[in-house]
């Protein structure tokens, strides 16, 4: 928390300008076993849950496209696995996916105060506690959803994110996840690169006035 209050500190003495490429986030991930769409048991009425703490890097392709890409740590709770009864094991994870942007310029304006988007890629969980049960340890899926990022400053949001995931392993079984967090960009806009220092210097403080 105190290190993303000081980023967002520094990024209100910025100018607001769209084209920052690099970005890092920090969120929480949830996923939800109890909605299976491929068994058609929307309520299984059980307390299965995967809690993850996901720090991520998201990199501007270009006006319609990103890529996002993290790093996870949490737990898997509750889960049956061969008639056994797994209350909690630890997970590490990364994934990778594509994000096309809809404040592309085109279609909304690219810095709004609401930025949705659409998102596609995979997933690799490593549970190792899966090896008591004769299962392997390596767990992959693929993720397709749907999230916006909501603007609080110039440079920080708030992203949510809904996504359908898929094992491609196993059982196949297709569960829901939800993700929150904040998203900070990085470093200066090229039209900042090209200010000269007292030019820069006045744009600062006029930012400053209109905050």
């Amino acid at each position: 928390i105190a290190f993303f209050t000081l980023l967002i500190f520094a990024s209100n003495l910025q100018a607001q300008d769209p084209l920052r490429k690099h970005s890092i986030g920090l969120s929480q991930t949830f996923v939800d076993y109890n909605v299976q769409l491929l068994n058609k048991e929307l309520f299984v009425f059980d307390s299965s849950l995967s809690n993850f703490t996901r720090f991520s890097y998201q990199y501007k392709l270009s006006n319609w496209w990103m890529v996002n890409t993290g790093i996870t740590n949490g737990f898997i709770d509750n889960q049956r696995i061969k008639e056994q009864f797994l209350q909690r094991a630890f997970v590490v994870g990364w994934d990778a996916a594509l994000m096309l942007k809809l404040n592309n310029g085109k279609i909304l304006k690219e810095n709004p105060l609401v930025a949705p988007y659409l998102t596609f890629g995979y997933r690799f969980d490593y549970v190792n506690k899966l090896k008591e049960f004769d299962e392997a340890p390596l767990i992959t899926s693929n993720q397709f959803g749907a999230g916006v990022n909501l603007r609080i400053t110039p440079r920080t949001h708030l992203q949510l994110q809904t996504a359908v995931n898929q094992k491609l392993a196993g059982d196949f079984n297709t569960h829901i996840q939800y993700r929150f967090g904040l998203t900070q960009s990085l470093g200066k806009s090229k039209s900042e690169k090209n200010v000269p220092s007292e030019e820069y210097d006045l744009l600062i403080s006029e930012q400053i006035t209109t905050i």
